[in-house]
């Protein structure tokens, strides 16, 4: 997470990794689940060789035409993604806090608090 600590500085609030600080009327959490995402389920297959694609074809019998695979391909499942993403599921709005700080709404941060 200490990749990240400068996209947390620009975060409207404080924010957790479990970020079920918004409460509905009835007093539950609108959301429980993580903020970040560092997996995500892949929609690639890998064939016999070990190749990995989206889709995969061989030359027909006749050497005109191509003919689409489908046996013999198994999901290649859960991929670290390159750097973690916000997770789609978070009801929220996230902007910069400097313009809740020009409004006045919101104090500004010292230079120890943001290192």
């Amino acid at each position: 997470v200490s990749c990240c600590a400068a996209f947390f500085d620009r975060l409207l609030f404080d924010l957790t990794l479990t970020c079920g600080v918004s409460v509905t009327q009835t007093g539950q959490p609108l959301f429980t689940g993580p903020l970040l995402v560092f997996e995500t389920l892949s929609d690639a297959f890998r064939d016999e060789d070990g190749f990995i694609g989206h889709e995969f074809y061989v030359e027909s019998a006749d050497g005109r035409t191509m003919e689409r695979v489908t046996d013999g391909l198994e999901p290649v499942g859960i991929v670290p993604l390159d750097k973690p993403v916000i997770n789609r599921d978070a009801p929220m709005l996230l902007c910069e806090r400097r313009y809740f700080v020009e409004a006045g709404l919101l104090p500004p941060l010292d230079a120890a608090s943001t290192r």
